[in-house]
Order: structure tokens, then sequence, then C-alpha cells
């Protein structure tokens, strides 16, 4: 059990856990330079970076644009679990480095068979994405401010897109009827007028907030104090939930755009209770969770290909 024990991630799992998920693993060693570019191993394969440095780049980009580096610890291929149709990535090794590759069909066959493990996972992987997300954004707004691509004329600013347009992009699931009523049950309730702040960019928050009425706009502050927005919500979307999973500072700010807004308030401390509610409530949930951050994950990574100019790999 050496390799998964060197893992930071797979620390909340068990003896047992790490023995089966090992005997289904193949460690492999990569040199500096190395290249996987296959636009198919993603899809059959999870990959977890036991040591070294790798660095995903979009495929289909010449030259390829960085979108984030990968340490010890860090697991590559797991947005493809949850979302459909996400831009082919790559990965570049910077520097010798020994991966795990854990096959997706064999984890889904134990997932099968171990809820236990399943929600384990599913926790694992909400982390994975929302660290992914915080990466690929700095990327993003990074691109935004170079004028070499921000006058591109095939770029696209997201404030200019039409909200057809920015939905088809970044349209998230909304939460089923009989979760919302039971996650209801254990929330708190608020209600915001027009122009509201209800979080700001760097702030910490343990907050997760689901749109029962109304809309809300997501943004970044840019350096010249305009806003740069990221997306616009209504009933049944999601927001805060990057935060709350990994108790690291807002990377946006809220603000209501209706004349008011109600919402549904999640707190951190609220997970364990859901999670203890039962094995259906606490799939659900987590399974929610990273699929809005998968779905954030494949917007954010569709916006650098729009800011550079190149090819919409997903409408090509």
């Amino acid at each position: 059990m050496t390799h998964l024990k060197r893992v930071e991630i797979f620390k909340p799992l068990n003896f047992h856990e790490w023995k089966t998920i090992e005997e289904i693993s193949e460690s492999r060693n990569l040199k500096a330079g190395d290249i996987i570019f296959e636009k198919e191993f993603f899809d059959k394969y999870l990959v977890c970076i036991e040591d070294g440095l790798l660095e995903m780049v979009p495929i289909d980009l010449a030259p390829p644009v960085p979108l984030a580096k990968f340490y010890k610890g860090s697991i590559i291929g797991e947005e493809r679990l949850f979302t459909q149709n996400v831009p082919s990535i790559g990965v570049m090794v910077e520097r010798d480095s020994n991966i795990l590759i854990i096959p997706k069909r064999d984890l889904k066959h134990l997932f099968k068979y171990s809820h236990r493990m399943l929600l384990k996972f599913l926790h694992i992987f909400s982390f994975s994405l929302s660290d992914k997300i915080r990466k690929v954004n700095t990327t993003l707004f990074d691109l935004l401010k170079n004028p070499v691509f921000s006058h591109h004329k095939t770029f696209h600013d997201p404030d200019e897109m039409s909200q057809t347009d920015r939905s088809a992009v970044c349209d998230t699931p909304k939460v089923e009827s009989k979760i919302l009523a039971k996650i209801k049950t254990m929330s708190s309730h608020k209600r915001f007028i027009k122009h509201h702040k209800i979080f700001l960019e760097g702030e910490y928050g343990d907050l997760m907030y689901i749109i029962e009425k109304g809309s809300v706009r997501i943004f970044k502050q840019r350096e010249n104090r305009t806003r740069q927005t990221i997306a616009d919500l209504g009933a049944g979307d999601f927001f805060g939930e990057m935060a709350f999973v990994d108790e690291l500072p807002r990377s946006a700010s809220a603000i209501v755009t209706s004349e008011y807004v109600e919402l549904i308030v999640i707190p951190r401390k609220m997970m364990k209770k859901i999670l203890n509610c039962g094995e259906f409530l606490g799939f659900n949930f987590l399974s929610l969770i990273c699929n809005i951050l998968s779905l954030r994950f494949k917007c954010t990574v569709e916006r650098i290909y729009q800011s550079t100019g190149y090819p919409n790999p997903l409408l090509s």
C-alpha cells in the first residue's frame, strides 16, 4: 500500500479501500518532456500524481496555452466522470514524475458494491475539482488582461455574450425537487433586495446557496474597477460551492440582479448532517456538487479557447 499512502488526497480511505484501489491501479514513471496527449486517455483513466510536476494544456491549440500546474496529490481526469463534451486536454511533464493510473471502468465497478467508498471518492473529487477550477480561472483572467488575446477578432467577453449564449456554455444542473425538499428542512433561508452583495471576492465563507426565486450575478472585479461577469444564475442554481468545499477565500463576488432574491443557505457544518441522513441524500448531494464543479471547469476551459481565438472544440 506504499503508493496510495504517499498521496494526501486518498487519506480518507481506510486500509481495505487502499488495498482495493491499489489492486486496480498501475504506477508509471514519466520523464520530463513526456506528453500524454491521447484524446481518449482521460475518458478511460484517472491519473493521480504521486510526486513530480505536470502541466495541463488544451489539445488542438498551437502553441498550447498552459491551463494549470499540478503537483503531488493532484487528480486529473475526474471531471469526465460527471460531464460530457469537456474540451480535450493533455498533460505535459515538466519534471520527472510518478503517477498512478486508475481505470475508470474498474473504479465504477467498485462503486456499485461499496456506497461508502463512492461517497468518499465524491468528496475527494469535489476537492480536486474545486482546486482545478481555481487554477484555470487564474489562467482565464490572466488571458483576459492580455491585450494580445483580448483584442483578437474572435474574442468573446462574457459581458458581451447574450444570456442565451452564456447559459449554453455555463448552464448548471438544477436540484431535484425531492432532494431540494429534504435540504430545505435542514437549511436556513434569506431574502435580499436588488444590488445587495451576498459575498465579495477574497472573503472567507462557509455558506453555499441555492436560489429559490430571483437572480444573482457572479462577477470578478477588474483592475480598472469594472466588473467581469462570470455567470447569471436563476431559480434552482447553486453558487458559493467552491469556498464551501475547499474552505478557501471566495474566487468571485455575488450580487442580486432581480428586484429581490430568496435563497436557501447551506452552512458547511451541515455537510456531515446531510451525509448522515442516508446514502441516497448524501450521494445525490455530493454528485450534484461534483456535476456543478465539472461544468464550471468545462465552462472556464471553453472560455480560454474563446479568448485565445482558436476554434471551439465543442462546436467543431
